[in-house]
């Protein structure tokens, strides 16, 4: 097996097998904390990733009962044949084929040889796609099987083969949506009610200091920040169009990917080089620090024209845990995360005016800053701690692998 990692000895007990893409991913800090918090409450946690994403394993890892092996090998071959999901390009274009792709037949068939030599309690697939592949392994080995869905995976499901969806549907003891809308398309999907829970990704809130936000200094811009991947469904161009709307604000960009170019265009033919800046990939901590140095943070989803949509970005949950007042928009489970009026506020998606209009609302209104900071501390404190959830979690997975 290619790329072994010996864990720290576990109590004897629940060992879960947790099928991973890409591994460890970038843009997927809430799954490796999520698998940190779990093996710290002393479950054996055994990652099954498609291929190595060639980054290091976290800190967070060291000294908790983790293993993280690869069912291939071929290492940056893999990754750049294969999108964030860790799954072939082609297969969005043809997801009804996902299953009879020859290198998922390949994953497939040395899940099944290596679980079958080492049988785990359960089988958690981190990714709806994954629980496509999962599903006839884990019937063949008679092992509980549940399924997160995160955000692009559900689009990529809905439009899987209608034998592989049900097959999956019927399979899975546990499916878990990252929001109640999620949860809700899931359903009408046609996944079970009864066996299909909303289950947010978490964050670590002590570790994001917070502060109250005060209107800037006299002739200095509003300091208004964005994160994430560069791709289409965080509306970034949205962004840019709103800046140019309010020419008191300076906007800092951090992150990477596809759509980085076209955006660096537009900021040149929209004559907002002085006030637009594209940051470029930053650490955790270092994106930590640059929200502190914040006044707003705006990030406008939307649909993609692929259909890729949002569960909830934890990039949202961090601002507010770091008392930013937020701007974004009604798409998917945002709603539930930011609280119009109170802790940010929102837009339709694609509404470039209406997303000018709340951006030029705070920014010339920094009393409003404070308690809408305040505010969002308290949202994120109460719903997205990752410890609780982390607890919920492994309740789960015992009632799955008792059943």
């Amino acid at each position: 097996m290619a790329g072994a990692r010996k864990e720290t000895e576990a109590p004897r007990g629940l060992n879960v097998a947790l099928l991973a893409g890409g591994f460890p991913s970038l843009y997927e800090h809430s799954l490796l904390a999520e698998i940190a918090a779990v093996a710290r409450q002393k479950v054996a946690c055994r990652v099954l990733a498609l291929f190595p994403s060639g980054r290091a394993l976290p800190e967070s890892f060291d000294g908790l009962p983790i293993a993280v092996e690869y069912l291939g090998s071929d290492s940056l071959t893999g990754a750049l044949a294969a999108n964030a999901l860790g799954l072939p390009g082609e297969l969005f274009r043809r997801p009804r084929e996902t299953l009879r792709h020859p290198r998922m037949v390949r994953w497939r068939a040395r899940l099944q040889r290596t679980l079958s030599a080492e049988p785990p309690s359960l089988l958690h697939a981190q990714f709806g796609h994954l629980g496509l592949m999962a599903a006839p392994v884990a019937r063949a080995l008679e092992i509980p099987l549940a399924v997160s869905f995160r955000g692009q995976d559900v689009g990529l499901v809905r439009r899987a083969a209608p034998s592989d969806l049900g097959a999956l549907q019927r399979q899975g003891r546990l499916f878990l949506a990252r929001s109640d809308a999620m949860r809700a398309e899931l359903i009408a999907m046609g996944f079970p009610p009864e066996r299909t829970e909303t289950l947010p990704s978490g964050i670590d809130v002590t570790s994001i200091p917070f502060r109250e936000r005060t209107a800037p200094a006299r002739g200095e811009p509003v300091r208004l920040l964005a994160a994430g991947r560069l791709v289409a469904k965080k509306g970034i161009d949205d962004a840019l169009r709103a800046l140019a709307e309010c020419p008191d604000v300076a906007l800092e960009i951090v992150g990477d990917g596809p759509e980085r170019p076209r955006l660096a265009q537009r900021i040149a033919r929209m004559r907002l080089t002085g006030r637009a800046r594209l940051a470029g990939v930053m650490s955790r901590q270092a994106l930590l620090l640059r929200m502190q140095a914040a006044d707003l943070f705006i990030l406008p989803c939307k649909s993609a024209p692929d259909g890729d949509r949002e569960g909830i970005p934890n990039v949202l949950k961090e601002a507010q845990a770091s008392g930013l007042p937020v701007i974004s928009t009604r798409h998917a489970g945002i709603p539930e995360c930011v609280e119009e009026g109170r802790s940010g506020l929102l837009s339709e998606e694609g509404d470039a005016a209406s997303l000018a209009r709340n951006l030029r609302e705070l920014a010339t209104h920094p009393d409003r800053w404070g308690a809408m900071g305040r505010r969002g501390r308290e949202i994120v404190q109460a719903r997205y701690d990752l410890s609780p959830l982390a607890s919920k979690l492994v309740r789960l997975y015992h009632e799955i692998a008792g059943r």
